[in-house]
């Protein structure tokens, strides 16, 4: 696909998309280098206004889809099987294709694989979904595949990166689904993206995946520091994120997703979707998998269910680093076991680390920016081009708000930019 994508926005008040020749007063935007250009024609013929301007700014080798085409192409998504856990239990992945002409022979394309977050123990493939990437995605001419994963409680972060390289080596070597025609990865054109712990996730998948993504989107995402107090330390009474209040949490409550789990080990779930959580007063979820994060961040010791170290606790072995003066990373690397050592990303950036950007608000308070902060220190070292966007005054999640794409559309043009660039 070359030149510019027209895509459909919305309608303007009281225009009739009953039909396609009904269609007028149509908004566009078109995605081309150096950002987003909003758009609006009268009148019915459209293509014709839209060639017009097309050629008033020399863009004559634009690619022209019908517009209610184009968003509906990049709004549907095929879920499909990427592996069954005990040959019975599915793992399943979304593709989103770009809207393309119908072929009959196979296309080749580049791939992002999306990686949700959810502090690795909530949502599923569509929750904490990023509408804004995925639609600059596809209006690259790229696909998009967002994934679902084992979440924390039983299992590890051992799975999660299980789970995240059988998902890179489905969807690089097997045919996938498009609107109208049947795709492949061109070559090893495979990037990855995720956010908060999603963002996490898809630093794991760039340390262990195979083939390994050729540019990274990390989305304020946890783990560019772990060795910290705000991680580490135990938080009795109350805490403060996002701005909620979240009360102290007993532990009674969580006896089925507590270490030595002396009610039995809690099913291996891949999905706890958004809708099965959310509610206005945190006290309120009453389904405990809701605020596991919460508990066992209160209790300093998420990183014990995360490496799966209780006896004896990896959280205590390194809170006890912490209290030292100046401990340095070598300090920290020796307490944890060499079998675990690769899920920490601040211990396995290499030489060879592809292109990142980062993203992060100033005024996060769940991943503090000090983490992108230091993951881009230690990318920059090895000489691996990376970015860091700080977004001034927002705070977590910033970027799900249906505002966001009015007030911070600069910041998600750079992203899609930096991808093109590398992909």
């Amino acid at each position: 696909m070359s030149g510019m994508l027209g895509v459909y926005l919305g309608r303007k008040k009281n225009s009739d998309f009953t039909s396609a020749a009904n269609a007028t007063n149509l908004s566009f935007v078109l995605l081309s280098p150096p950002r987003p250009i909003g758009l609006c024609f009268e009148g019915a013929d459209y293509k014709y206004e839209l060639q017009r301007f097309l050629k008033s700014t020399k863009a004559n080798n634009a690619s022209i889809f019908h517009p209610l085409k184009v968003i509906e192409a990049m709004s549907q998504f095929k879920t499909i099987e990427y592996k069954k856990l005990n040959g019975t239990q599915p793992v399943l992945m979304d593709v989103y294709s770009p809207p393309l002409p119908s072929a009959d022979k196979i296309v080749a394309l580049p791939i992002i694989v999306y990686i949700h977050g959810g502090a690795l123990t909530l949502g599923n493939r569509q929750d904490f979904f990023p509408t804004w990437l995925k639609d600059r995605v596809l209006a690259s001419g790229y696909a998009f595949v967002s994934i679902d994963y084992r979440l924390l409680i039983p299992i590890t972060g051992k799975e999660v990166v299980e789970d995240i390289q059988d998902a890179f080596t489905f969807v690089s070597t097997h045919e996938l689904p498009g609107e109208g025609y049947t795709f492949k990865l061109d070559g090893d054109r495979i990037g990855v993206a995720g956010h908060s712990a999603g963002g996490l996730a898809a630093v794991l998948a760039t340390i262990h995946s195979t083939p390994r993504p050729k540019v990274l989107v990390d989305v304020y995402g946890m783990g560019g520091n772990f060795f910290t107090g705000f991680h580490l330390n135990i938080k009795p009474g109350e805490v403060s994120m996002m701005n909620q209040t979240i009360p102290h949490l007993e532990p009674a409550e969580f006896a089925g997703f507590t270490y030595p789990y002396v009610k039995g080990l809690p099913p291996v779930v891949t999905e706890f979707p958004v809708g099965d959580f959310m509610a206005e007063d945190p006290a309120q979820r009453k389904d405990p998998r809701a605020n596991i994060y919460n508990f066992h961040f209160q209790r300093g010791n998420y990183l014990d269910y995360y490496t799966g170290l209780h006896e004896p606790s990896l959280s205590a072995a390194l809170r006890s680093v912490l209290s030292k003066e100046n401990p340095t990373l070598e300090d920290f690397k020796r307490v944890i076991p060499k079998d675990k050592q690769s899920l920490f990303p601040q211990l396995s950036i290499d030489a060879n680390w592809p292109p990142t950007l980062l993203m992060h608000g100033t005024i996060d308070d769940a991943v503090l920016i000090d983490e992108s902060r230091n993951l881009r220190d230690i990318i920059k070292a090895t000489g691996t081009p990376v970015e860091l966007i700080e977004v001034e005054g927002v705070q977590h999640a910033w970027d799900y708000f249906p505002v966001a794409e009015t007030t911070h559309s600069k910041e998600f043009d750079a992203v899609i930019e930096f991808v093109r660039k590398y992909l």
